[in-house]
């Protein structure tokens, strides 16, 4: 019997790999969204202050769903080396986890 899983009947993963092609609706879209907020807003809430070459910088542990870091990442809330078991908030990432604070606990 053939393969019938082939790129052309579905998405080649970036690792080379076949993965199912999916396609979200609005509503995934907008769960989606309020996950990437609440994971920035756990990373914020776990984070801790610490002094890094003379500078303070927020970390938190690096937990969370990769897909939803590098995209926190890609929007400038945080940073960090794919390496590292550790992210860094940014001070938009700050000042974006306390307005999802007030509306997420208020």
């Amino acid at each position: 019997m053939p393969n019938t899983n082939s790129c052309t009947e579905l998405a080649c993963g970036s690792n080379g790999g076949i993965e199912p092609q999916t396609f979200m609706t609005e509503k995934d879209q907008k769960i989606e969204e309020m996950i990437a907020e609440l994971t920035l807003l756990l990373i914020s809430l776990t984070s801790w202050q610490e002094k890094v070459l003379n500078e303070k910088v927020t970390q938190a542990w690096k937990g969370y769903d990769f897909k939803i870091l590098d995209q926190l990442k890609a929007e400038g809330y945080i940073f960090g080396s794919k390496g590292s078991k550790l992210v860094t908030l940014t001070d938009d990432g700050m000042k974006k986890a306390e307005e999802l604070a007030e509306k997420y606990l208020k």
